[in-house]
């Protein structure tokens, strides 16, 4: 941060004019982007440009908020896919566990009886 610091007030006293040197306890007072007026003295003041106004500011935030989420929306469709397949894939495990199990071992297969039927209640919620 010194090395930044350094940077900032060697480029200021080269600006015409040359613009006050920064301390660490200035640097630290200036808490917010309201406070911080370094971009104030740039080439160029951007505090009148149209995107600063808090109204477009806002218009902005809703834009990309509503591009974000049609975004979600196309990725929504992917995972929906995916995950009834693997529901359709873990009904089907389940049931070929069971089947090949029922005679060989009948204990493993009433346990996973009951947990296919605990994983057949959740699916059913999730596809409700």
């Amino acid at each position: 941060m010194k090395h930044a610091l350094d940077d900032y007030n060697e480029a200021a006293s080269q600006l015409n004019p040359p613009q006050e040197r920064l301390t660490w306890t200035k640097l630290s007072e200036m808490v917010t982007l309201a406070e911080f007026d370094l971009l104030r003295d740039t080439w160029q003041d951007i505090r009148n440009l149209p995107w600063t106004n808090p109204f477009c500011c806002e218009a902005m935030n809703l834009y990309f908020g509503i591009k974000k989420a049609k975004d979600e929306f196309c990725r929504l469709h992917v995972e929906i896919r995916r995950l009834l397949t693997f529901m359709v894939d873990d009904h089907v495990n389940y049931y070929w566990a069971i089947v090949s199990n029922i005679i060989p071992n009948p204990a493993l297969a009433s346990e996973l009886s009951r947990r296919w039927e605990y994983h057949m209640q959740i699916n059913t919620q999730i596809a409700i």
